[in-house]
Formats: structure tokens, C-alpha cells, sequence
């Protein structure tokens, strides 16, 4: 079981994200390469109007920043913890990837 907390205050990061909006970066990026997912991956939740957020792992040892699509209610608890799915997956919030990775059409 993974745990995570939503970023309070990240507004400024979000508009630097090479991809297009942090939506794409997570498409291109996440861990498992899934489409956007139907719906919220917080445990019990079915919501299925989501946005890309900013989250941390809650862990000792990760102090990396990922985005995560949650529905709008997930999105707005910022500093909160939540438990995932085990299907849920993550992209991290790293804008320099965009320059690095960006597949090639």
C-alpha cells in the first residue's frame, strides 16, 4: 500500500512543464506507460474528473515530487495523506525530462 500527500502551493511549477501541461508530461512519463486513468486512484474513491497533481511519496528516503491524476475533491486536500490504489501510477515531476526524453514522432 503507497501513501501520498498532495503539494500545497506548486501553482508555479505547473505552467513550466515542456509537454504541454503536467496531463501530457504524466501520459508520456508514468511509470507503467497507462493511458490517463477513468478514475481517481485513491482507495474508495470513483470520481472520474481528474487532474494532474502534484504529490510526494510518503517515504524517509523519497523526497522527489510526481504528478498523479486525482479527482478535483483528492486535488484540493493539499498536505493531507491519502492511500493508493496499487494500480496507480506515477510520472515525476521533473520538467527536464521533457528536454531529455521527449520520444521522437
Amino acid at each position: 500500500m503507497i501513501s501520498i500527500f498532495d503539494i500545497n502551493g506548486t501553482t508555479e511549477h505547473k505552467e513550466k512543464c515542456k509537454c504541454g501541461s503536467w496531463e501530457d508530461h504524466w501520459i508520456k512519463y508514468n511509470t507503467d506507460k497507462l493511458p490517463w486513468p477513468e478514475s481517481c486512484p485513491i482507495t474508495g474513491c470513483k470520481e472520474t474528473d481528474l487532474k494532474a497533481a502534484h504529490v510526494k511519496i510518503m517515504s524517509t528516503y523519497d523526497n522527489q515530487w510526481y504528478i498523479l491524476p486525482l479527482c478535483k475533491e483528492h486535488y484540493e486536500k493539499t498536505n493531507e495523506e491519502f492511500t493508493l490504489n496499487p494500480t496507480a501510477s506515477f510520472a515525476r515531476a521533473d520538467n527536464n525530462m521533457c528536454l531529455r526524453f521527449t520520444p521522437k514522432p
